[in-house]
């Protein structure tokens, strides 16, 4: 019994030492890629102000749209999906509040790509050339492989409805 508890022990500490790498075999998100950046800094060779500078446009991106992506929530009807098409035709009143919601989304999904879209560019601006090439061949090469493996890629949707990270989830 000692031996069982010891080797348990032994192997929970073992698992513990092991760094985990599933991070770093995930895309660069196109519309934060400050995240992925810090996490390969060794193989960039990142200084650290530049750890530093790329860290405050992360969370600059966070707080621009943290308050958008709440937004978007609150468009969203307490239903996600009628379960039945209506019997009667829509109101006027009805159609109108669709395309209001429809055009708030699309405002709102825009302000989000144009805030990551600048961080982006403000992101790989902090690297030097050499480091923004070996970016492209690293996210190039994990994309590839995501490909390879059928993993979905960022914001790619899979799975069932309602699974966690599939369709009925969050699309940003």
């Amino acid at each position: 019994m000692r031996i069982v508890v010891a080797l348990a022990c032994f192997a929970a500490f073992a698992q513990a030492q092991a760094p985990d790498t599933s991070a770093m075999k995930q895309p660069m998100d196109p519309e934060n890629p400050t995240a992925f950046i810090i996490l390969h800094r060794s193989e960039l060779k990142l200084a650290d102000s530049q750890v530093t500078s790329l860290q405050s446009i992360g969370a600059l991106l966070t707080m621009r749209t943290r308050p958008m992506k709440d937004s978007l929530d609150d468009l969203r009807p307490a239903y996600a999906r009628p379960v039945a098409l209506p019997t009667t035709p829509m109101t006027p009143e009805q159609r109108d509040s669709i395309f209001a919601t429809r055009r708030a989304t699309a405002r709102l999904m825009g302000q989000i790509h144009d805030a990551g879209k600048a961080a982006r560019e403000q992101a790989i601006a902090v690297l030097n050339p050499d480091q923004q090439k070996k970016l492209q061949s690293l996210s190039d090469n994990i994309a590839f492989e995501a490909k390879m493996s059928h993993r979905p890629l960022i914001n790619e949707r899979g799975g069932p409805p309602g699974a966690s990270g599939g369709a009925g989830t969050r699309p940003y």
